[in-house]
């Protein structure tokens, strides 16, 4: 009996820690794509980088200040510049938007090759200009670039290059 319970609570959490592993990169799935590129950095990675540098540069797209660093947990960086792959990056990562129920911040479109959204959940207190699970999805130049910051951010120490 004992030798039951022991396999039986490895075994649970050995399920639990592969789930909350691959919950972690909410878009595995679009990494997956043949001609995207992706980067993945954890809590431990983006604290480090934090500080050495009072001041983060991602993708050329938004800096994020140091003091932010501690509210969040991951990012992920999805690039594609193949154009017929695009496409099929661009739909699966709306299907995972889609599904996290999230709103639209902000849009810039210039034409029909130029646009900038910005996804998040606002959260509701009242005076706060907080954020949880930011999306910014970037399509210029037939480039698509994705990021997402899973965490908690201030809007107002957000610098955003919309570049539209």
């Amino acid at each position: 009996m004992k030798n039951y319970l022991i396999k039986l609570l490895t075994t649970v959490l050995c399920i639990g820690a592969a789930q909350i592993c691959h919950a972690e990169k909410k878009f595995q799935k679009v990494a997956e794509i043949n001609g995207v590129e992706s980067v993945y950095m954890g809590k431990a990675i983006i604290q480090m980088a934090f500080r050495t540098s009072p001041q983060v540069n991602i993708a050329n797209i938004m800096q994020l200040p140091a003091d932010i660093a501690e509210r969040i947990n991951s990012i992920e960086v999805l690039k594609c510049g193949s154009v017929s792959k695009m496409k099929s990056a661009k739909r699966t990562a709306g299907e995972i938007i889609q599904s996290m129920n999230l709103e639209v911040l902000l849009e810039g479109i210039k034409n029909d090759s130029e646009m900038t959204i910005i996804y998040g959940q606002p959260i509701n207190h009242e005076g706060s200009e907080h954020i949880k699970n930011l999306i910014i999805e970037v399509i210029k130049n037939n480039k698509y670039s994705l990021i997402y910051i899973d965490g908690i951010i201030s809007f107002n120490k957000l610098n955003v290059n919309l570049n539209l």
